[in-house]
């Protein structure tokens, strides 16, 4: 029981992940109403977060293997969190730009980290399945904040969708801390 809900809570934290793309993407009206003066750059808004993978990919793996995964995974989730707890304030463009990098860095930890995890705790009769889930959690996510999360925040206040995302990412966190096991140990 232990593995499947940990397998569960890490599927959870890759949504938590993927918000962090969703949360500007789906409302991508708002944000380039939101940061104006930025014209045509609010676009890297988006991508920055993905370059901070294409930067720091590498760099990311050598750290996992230092702290081990578990470890690795909470910090990045407790970053995502503090990111988007900071973005709820009237931040320029450029400070926002940053933090999305910041969280990009997150991010890439929360992809990399999990789903090591899953397979390290997940039965070999199960592993499959358990990747397989893993592998929806970008387009659940995506329509998750489509038709439900945004709706509720939808009168053009980001800091309440950002807010929502940072309270979920600490929730995850700790119960990824609680119930995630210290060292999982995987079936040869």
């Amino acid at each position: 029981m232990i593995r499947f809900v940990s397998v569960i809570l890490l599927w959870l934290a890759g949504l938590g992940a993927a918000t962090q793309f969703a949360k500007i993407a789906i409302p991508f009206a708002l944000v380039e109403q939101s940061f104006q003066d930025a014209g045509s750059g609010v676009g890297w808004l988006l991508s920055v977060t993905s370059l901070a993978g294409a930067i720091l990919g590498i760099v990311i793996g050598g750290i996992i293997g230092r702290l081990g995964e578990r470890r690795t995974l909470i910090t990045a989730i407790v970053l995502g969190a503090l990111v988007s707890y900071w973005q709820t304030y009237e931040i320029s463009f450029y400070v926002m730009l940053f933090s999305r990098f910041v969280e990009g860095v997150s991010h890439l930890a929360i992809s990399v980290a999990s789903p090591v995890l899953i397979v390290q705790i997940a039965s070999s009769r199960w592993r499959s399945i358990a990747m397989a889930l893993w592998s929806t959690f970008f387009g659940i996510t995506f329509a998750l904040v489509a038709w439900i999360v945004f709706p509720i925040f939808a009168d053009g206040q980001l800091n309440q969708l950002f807010m929502f995302h940072a309270g979920y990412m600490l929730v995850i966190a700790l119960l990824i801390g609680l119930f995630v096991p210290q060292s999982p140990v995987s079936e040869p």
